[in-house]
């Protein structure tokens, strides 16, 4: 037989579904007065970094890092195939204009030369053998005239003295013994005027043959200097004076012609290359005046180039240094630079807050007057260099405003200073 059990007295029954729907409301309530509470959290100063709006000239300028690298660098490269014999210089050494810089090893480029030499030695003597030739062949012609012109002299002095007797009527001579003497004087005068001709023939002639051989021998002497210059450019030598930034051969390598050899950055022309933060560079323009710190000096320059990519979120900025360089400037030497953007007059600015982004709105937090807490401040901020902002509206002078991260408590109205 089953026994009732009587309750125990004290006992509250709850029901599961009430119990859930209180709970869901506690949370939306805690929610919304999280929202809505004013000081739901307080912050160490330590922890924070703080600046005050100041009115007055803001100078915009944005800052870089980078390096001195040369505005030209030029490759010495080698003309000729050969075996690298020799290295002479290494990276850092200053060179001068016409040093020596490689050896390099090609017989076949000497051998060549020689036979080429050889070649022109030979022509050369040719050319003084046929000279002399030809001009034997000239004077046994002039010879040959003179005689002509001899023998026509003296026929023509026989002629006229029988014609003298023809005409004076003592017939000594028949008149066949004195037509023959005529016929005799035309006959060396044709002859005389054929070897003349013959004359003229034979030193044109030898003109030409000895314009031919002297064409050959400047030929052969162009490619004997073309072979000596290709022995010559075994010897690799500098281009410009410089410093050597690299050199891309090593002992005993085979080289084809136009291989790299050589890297040389004249130090005496250089540029500055800064990198430029993303965000920064709309501000930027070329022909901006730019100032270079060495560490040690300060150079002036202009913006010349800006890279159009953009990576690792920062921009290359080229830097044109016009005036004379500090003794410490060389290549690869790591400077700063800060580029003036912009010169405000009387206008109201701050140190740049973390998140604060030129030409935008924004929100800061605000000190109030005992500095205990700092209030949510909507702010529109106007051109921004690397270090400052200018404030277009939502603050005034003397405010105090918080400049770091507040990310992680955006949500919160006030926030309390401890």
């Amino acid at each position: 037989m089953d026994i009732a059990r009587p309750s125990k007295p004290g006992t509250l029954k709850v029901n599961p579904k009430w119990l859930i729907a209180v709970l869901v409301l506690l949370a939306v309530v805690g929610s919304i007065y999280a929202s809505t509470n004013i000081t739901t959290r307080s912050f160490s100063r330590s922890g924070l970094q703080f600046a005050e709006v100041r009115q007055g000239n803001m100078q915009v300028r944005v800052f870089g890092n980078g390096t001195l690298v040369p505005r030209e660098v030029r490759w010495v490269a080698t003309s000729v195939e050969g075996r690298v014999n020799r290295i002479l210089v290494k990276p850092g050494r200053q060179v001068a204009k016409g040093e020596l810089l490689l050896e390099l090893d090609n017989p076949e480029l000497v051998q060549a030369a020689e036979e080429k030499r050889w070649e022109l030695a030979a022509e050369e003597a040719e050319l003084v053998a046929l000279e002399v030739s030809l001009e034997t062949e000239l004077l046994n012609q002039r010879t040959r005239i003179k005689t002509v012109d001899i023998d026509l002299q003296g026929v023509r002095l026989q002629f006229d003295a029988e014609r003298k007797l023809v005409e004076s009527g003592l017939a000594t001579i028949s008149m066949l013994e004195h037509r023959k003497s005529e016929l005799r004087v035309r006959q060396l005068e044709n002859e005389l005027e054929a070897e003349k001709l013959r004359l003229d023939r034979i030193d044109k002639n030898r003109q030409a043959q000895l314009q031919a051989r002297r064409a050959r021998i400047n030929k052969l002497a162009n490619n004997l200097e073309r072979a000596q210059q290709r022995v010559t450019a075994l010897q690799v030598t500098a281009l410009e004076p410089g410093i050597v930034q690299e050199v891309a051969a090593t002992l005993g390598e085979r080289l084809a012609t136009g291989a790299n050899l050589v890297k040389v950055a004249d130090q005496t022309r250089l540029i500055a290359e800064l990198k430029v933060a993303e965000r920064m560079i709309n501000e930027v323009t070329i022909g901006q005046p730019v100032r270079i710190d060495t560490r040690k000096s300060r150079i002036d320059g202009v913006v010349a180039r800006i890279d159009p990519a953009v990576i690792n979120g920062s921009v290359l900025v080229e830097v044109g240094l016009p005036g004379e360089l500090p003794p410490e400037a060389r290549p690869d030497l790591s400077v700063s630079g800060d580029i003036l953007v912009a010169d405000i007059q009387d206008t109201l600015y701050v140190e740049r807050p973390v998140l604060a982004q030129s030409n935008q709105p924004g929100v800061i937090y605000r000190l109030d007057r005992s500095e205990a807490s700092a209030e949510k401040t909507p702010v529109r901020f106007g051109t921004g260099s690397s270090d400052q902002i200018q404030i277009l509206t939502g603050l005034t002078p003397g405010d105090k405003i918080i400049l770091s991260d507040h990310t992680s408590w955006e949500h919160l109205q006030r926030i309390g200073l401890k």
